[in-house]
């Protein structure tokens, strides 16, 4: 018997650190908000003033995003968007001073728009109802940052896009399973779903990232613009496989004019052929680090460049220990060496 309560006692024990442990690195309220640990002293504090905002003024915060104009009355869920509900970010009129709050403001707006998405879900859900209508539409846009995602859905005018009764607008670079299972979600509430993913090759991409982030103020890491394109085609190939007719598949080849946008016939030929498909991240890689050793460094502002080559290097968690093994590694150094090399020609020849 006394070990039998030495055990629960134990076990009580235990329970009570993992539920200190698990709420140590969250910050307070329903919102459960992670903690970025890697963040510059300014960055946290910012990002701790936004994520106590959001889950102090939730319905506040709710009608304030529905009424920015580009969230199309709250219709389009939008991690970027989000990021504007964060008062010194939309003070700023200048866009590429808002870049100094990139890092703060990313995850307290991306755990608020997980919450809004359920909860609108469920509030369409409830209205169609009532109203006795059963047909009910989410839309998943997929594709790596500067794939050209919004451009390309409204150049094609899309029926499914103006039928919709809510637009997740991401990369769906997070992992395969977190983006089955919000799909899941999604179906099991009686929601018809489409992904409509857009595939733009990573050297495009990147230079339409530099030249969105001089006008709008928002840009990745290089790195994590590469996972971005990377996963996200990875991903949308595996739903295709697990999901298949439960979901609706559209495919937009955007590799070169803008005139030459469309869907293309057959999503998985497409994106499994030779010239689009991403054989491993380092290929990826490679060519978006080619790309950015050819770009004029005079004409980028100094704050992009910090974001952009954040963590860039042999001591960075993010590239070296979480995606390159000792291969990897010494890939790593022989690609940067060629780097600086093709960057120092083409200063040599006048392009920076």
């Amino acid at each position: 018997m006394k070990k039998l309560k030495f055990i629960c006692f134990l076990f009580i024990i235990i329970l009570f650190l993992c539920i200190q442990y698990d709420n140590q690195w969250h910050y307070s309220g329903n919102l459960r908000i992670p903690i970025s640990l890697d963040l510059k002293r300014e960055e946290a504090i910012d990002e701790a003033s936004f994520a106590a905002d959001l889950q102090d003024h939730l319905l506040e915060s709710e009608e304030r995003y529905r009424l920015l104009p580009d969230s199309l009355n709250g219709k389009i869920i939008s991690t970027d968007l989000a990021c504007h509900l964060y008062k010194p970010f939309a003070a700023l009129s200048n866009a590429k001073d808002r870049l100094k709050y990139f890092f703060s403001t990313r995850i307290p707006a991306s755990w608020f728009m997980n919450y809004v998405y359920y909860k609108k879900l469920v509030e369409i859900k409830d209205l169609k109802e009532q109203e006795g209508q059963e047909k009910m539409n989410v839309v998943f846009l997929a594709g790596g940052d500067g794939s050209g995602k919004t451009s390309a859905v409204r150049y094609l005018g899309l029926p499914i896009i103006e039928n919709a009764d809510v637009i997740r607008d991401a990369t769906m670079s997070s992992s395969f399973e977190y983006h089955k299972k919000v799909i899941e979600k999604t179906l099991e509430l009686g929601f018809e779903v489409t992904i409509i993913y857009v595939f733009r090759p990573i050297e495009l991409a990147l230079e339409a990232n530099i030249s969105r982030a001089e006008e709008e103020g928002r840009i990745r890491p290089i790195g994590e613009i590469v996972d971005a394109h990377y996963r996200a085609q990875q991903n949308v190939v595996k739903l295709i496989e697990f999901f298949g007719d439960k979901i609706e598949f559209l495919v937009i080849d955007n590799r070169r004019s803008f005139q030459d946008i469309h869907v293309v016939d057959n999503p998985v030929e497409f994106l499994t052929s030779t010239e689009v498909y991403y054989m491993s991240r380092e290929i990826v890689m490679n060519r978006a680090l080619l790309t950015y050793a050819k770009q004029n460094k005079e004409e980028i502002s100094e704050p992009i460049i910090e974001v952009l080559e954040h963590k860039l290097n042999l001591s960075s968690t993010n590239i070296q220990a979480n995606d390159l093994n000792q291969e990897g590694a010494h890939w790593f150094k022989h690609i940067r060496k060629l780097i600086d090399t093709l960057a120092m020609k083409f200063k040599a020849k006048g392009h920076a």
